[in-house]
């Protein structure tokens, strides 16, 4: 921890050794010109950076758009400060306020600096003026002109919120590390050549000394810089302080450079809350508010877990629970949150919901041709969706919980959740890993203010026990309430002790019948599409191995053959997927086929078949589970091992049963916690899944700040690399779209380059980075694509027909032998 240059040690933390050290580095006290000055004035109202030098204006710049000036850019910022101040007076405490209003003030003095003036200068067609030395980036040197001084004889400042302050300004913007002998050149630049610098702008402008500001540049605050070997920084407490602070002036910061309001008012255009829309779109489709809509409308600015069956309504009742305010709903796949976005926008008519995954670009782009809006809307749509300035944003958890790895750069999202609340939809269908990760994001934002709302039809119980230990406040478990919808029986489910599926009964059931296969693995999806081709019955494939635009047509077309709606016309055939359509696509199948898998995507998949249908076929099952044990490989396992005993254990006591899904019987519940119920099933505390998630928790707690470096973070549990077909490449190659790609990925405007890559990226497949036979010579694949792309070329073939909507997807190529069996498996 350090201290600074007082002689003064806070009683918090007494006499510490390590301290001691750091507490040695002080300076003599400077006194140079702030006494007298009235306090608190506005930093650039005292000295406006620019400046008279005989005939000639001394400018300093911030932005090269728009020639935008130091003091404009932080007047800018100051204002952002004043709106957030007040919308959300309550979000710091005042010694926190205090903290960041320096901080904005003072984050980008040090592009005073000549190297950061010359790149402005050269890029807006100026003189450039002269340089010394090497380049430092400019958040670096900034802290170098707080008068420490003032900070704590004028303000009060304590030692901890000097620290703080240095830090938010100097990791302002995640730069490489400051390791080595890089702290010892960064002090002698400022010593040497940026004192000389500052010196000739003080001289040239005639700048008086201001409130807060240094005549002599000091370098004692780098000691500050440091979270490495720094017990006191290992408290949760502290990083959560430091994190909201660091989020929200990333935040000012984006929002003034982008000139946008760091939050849209949430009253959309007729003047009404997404809430209020809510219940308006329920009145006027004739619907009174159901339980769990009701429950969630009274828990507003609780933390909730609700259990509910399809059918209920809580897409409605999380909207109820958010109660207008900043909210972030985030669902596990892209076309869920397609599907739940275009349902808030289209069906309740709220049109500031944002959303925002990896592939959303290509969503508001395709909102406003079918609009018939000005692509010019659907890309500034995109950039408020990345500021997190919507007052509802749906989303995945990667765009949010970053932060829980503690890299420099992700706090924004932070401190976002820090003004609103949070929805986590479907929590099941997550990896151990990244329920860790979520739990751990929920301990952050219930500390710095944020509430959560957790909705599911199948919570796994353990976690209640885990939230518990970890201090995450949640109510008690035998408090979760159970909400079911209308319809009380909906499957009979039949166990299949066979290795195949009965392809025979399939074919003549789809003769009449609207037919889902679902696999676990890609390669069997294609593989049992081959066999019913034997057998004269033609079936289409989903999985997540096709070129993002294909996919996107075959997730219309099983939309279109199997919608989820009670007026539909006839319709037999096959389809065949894999988890891809578990939680995603809103369809209604007549027969479920599946291979056994973890309890919690079972139900799910048994969610794809008479979804909003009570059972009517007597003893006849219409879901049908094959217990095949193909799960993968070993060291790749496509469902865990144990987590698949447990499950066939649950199912085999339901075999043959209509499940009840009502008040008084709830069979889908008991299932779930045969599997995942401590109570119920013990074994589950010592499973590779219960170890997972805590191990995976202390790895995160445990974690030092900025030791991860953003680039390096894997959100998903699988490495994965993006790919494109040899064949795909050829025929955009061969067309010239790839050269106009190259032309405006290198001279084209914002909005022709995001068009550019969105057409690209639709071209492109993410795969398992697991031997496949990928080109990864860095200069050959940027010379066919273009530079930075991150794209790789796949020598393999690509199967699909965009004429009839047919097609296997990609088909696996290896590099070599080794491992083929192995990779079989898993893919």
């Amino acid at each position: 921890m350090w201290y600074g240059y007082r002689k003064r040690w806070p009683s918090s933390y007494g006499q510490n050794t390590s301290c001691a050290k750091k507490y040695a580095l002080r300076r003599p006290r400077s006194h140079t010109g702030f006494s007298g000055l009235k306090k608190c004035h506005s930093l650039f109202r005292r000295m406006a950076f620019t400046f008279r030098k005989d005939d000639e204006t001394l400018i300093l710049y911030a932005k090269s758009a728009d020639c935008q000036t130091l003091q404009e850019h932080t007047e800018k910022c100051l204002e952002k400060y004043k709106e957030l101040k007040t919308l959300y007076p309550a979000l710091f405490s005042a010694s926190d306020w205090k903290i960041l209003y320096w901080a904005v003030k003072f984050h980008d003095i040090g592009k005073v600096d000549a190297h950061f003036q010359n790149k402005i200068l050269k890029a807006i067609g100026k003189p450039t003026v002269p340089a010394e030395g090497s380049e430092f980036p400019h958040n670096y040197l900034s802290p170098a002109f707080l008068n420490t001084d003032y900070f704590f004889d004028e303000l009060g400042f304590n030692n901890l919120e000097t620290e703080l302050l240095v830090k938010v300004i100097f990791y302002h913007h995640a730069r490489e590390s400051v390791i080595g002998n890089y702290k010892n050149e960064l002090t002698a630049y400022i010593a040497d050549v940026l004192q000389k610098r500052w010196n000739e702008v003080q001289a040239e402008g005639g700048i008086p000394l201001y409130d807060g500001l240094s005549a002599d540049l000091q370098t004692e605050y780098i000691v500050a810089i440091d979270y490495h070997g720094d017990e006191i920084w290992l408290n949760d407490e502290l990083q959560e302080r430091y994190m909201k602070l660091k989020g929200t002036m990333n935040r000012i910061d984006y929002c003034a450079s982008a000139g946008v309001n760091i939050e849209q008012s949430p009253k959309d255009d007729d003047g009404y809350l997404y809430s209020e829309k809510t219940e308006q779109f329920m009145q006027r489709s004739g619907f009174t508010l159901r339980p769990v809509q009701e429950y969630l409308k009274e828990h507003s600015d609780q933390n909730v877990i609700v259990q509910a069956s399809t059918g209920c309504g809580k897409t409605e009742g999380a909207l109820l629970w958010l109660d207008g305010k900043k909210g972030f709903y985030t669902l596990p796949l892209k076309a869920s949150i397609n599907a739940i976005y275009q349902r808030i926008t289209e069906n309740i008519g709220y049109h500031k919901a944002a959303v925002l995954h990896g592939d959303a670009r290509a969503v508001y782009l395709e909102q406003m041709e079918n609009e018939e809006a000005n692509d010019e809307q659907a890309l500034q749509k995109y950039r408020l969706a990345r500021l997190l300035t919507a007052p509802l944003t749906v989303c995945t958890i990667d765009q949010l919980f970053r932060f829980v790895y503690k890299a420099n750069g992700t706090e924004a999202p932070a401190a976002a959740l820090a003004c609103g609340n949070l929805v986590i939809d479907e929590i099941q269908t997550y990896s151990p890993e990244l329920i860790a990760s979520i739990l751990y994001a929920l301990h952050f934002i219930s500390d710095m203010g944020g509430h959560f709302c957790i909705m599911t039809a199948t919570f796994p119980k353990i976690l209640f026990r885990l939230m518990k230990q970890h201090g995450i406040p949640c109510p008690e478990k035998d408090a979760l309430p159970n909400f079911h919808g209308s319809m009380p029986c909906r499957h009979r489910i039949k166990l299949l002790y066979e290795r195949e599926f009965p392809l025979a009964q399939i074919c003549e059931q789809a003769k009449t019948k609207r037919v889902l296969v679902l696999v676990n693995r890609v390669k069997r999806a294609q593989q049992v599409q081959a066999q019913l081709k034997e057998l004269g019955t033609e079936a289409n494939v989903l999985h997540s191995r096709y070129l993002r635009k294909d996919r996107r047509t075959l997730e219309k077309e099983i939309q279109n053959f199997a919608p989820n709606n009670p007026n539909r016309e006839a319709q037999c055939g096959v389809w065949i997927s894999t988890q891809v359509v578990e939680a995603s696509l809103d369809i209604d199948f007549d027969i479920l086929y599946t291979e056994l898998c973890t309890v919690d995507s079972l139900l799910q998949r048994m969610g794809r078949v008479y979804r909003s249908r009570k059972y009517d076929l007597g003893k006849v099952p219409n879901v049908y589970i094959l217990e095949n044990q193909d799960i993968g490989s070993p060291k790749h396992p496509i469902v865990d091992g144990q987590l698949y005993q447990y499950t066939l254990e649950a199912v085999q006591k339901y075999d043959g049963c209509l499940l009840q899904e009502n008040d008084r019987q709830d069979d889908k519940t008991d299932m779930m916690d045969l599997v995942y119920d401590e109570d119920k099933n013990p074994r589950i505390l010592q499973s590779n899944y219960g170890k997972a998630i805590q191990f995976n928790y202390n790895l995160l707690e445990s974690g030092e700040m900025y030791k991860v470096d953003n680039q390096e973070i894997r959100f998903r549990d699988i490495d994965s690399v993006t790919v494109m077909p040899y064949r795909v490449y050829e025929q955009l190659e061969g067309s010239g779209e790839l050269a106009q790609i190259r032309q405006k990925m290198k001279h084209g405007s914002y909005k022709g380059k995001m068009e550019a890559q969105e057409f690209f990226m639709d071209h492109t497949i993410a795969v398992p980075d697991m031997g496949l036979d990928i080109d990864r010579n860095l200069s050959a694949n940027e010379k066919r694509f273009y530079p930075h792309s991150g794209v790789c070329l796949y020598n393999g073939e690509y199967d699909f027909d965009e004429t009839t909507g047919q097609g296997i997807g990609l088909i696996n190529q290896y590099k070599n032998k080794k491992g083929r069996e192995e990779f079989d498996n898993f893919l």
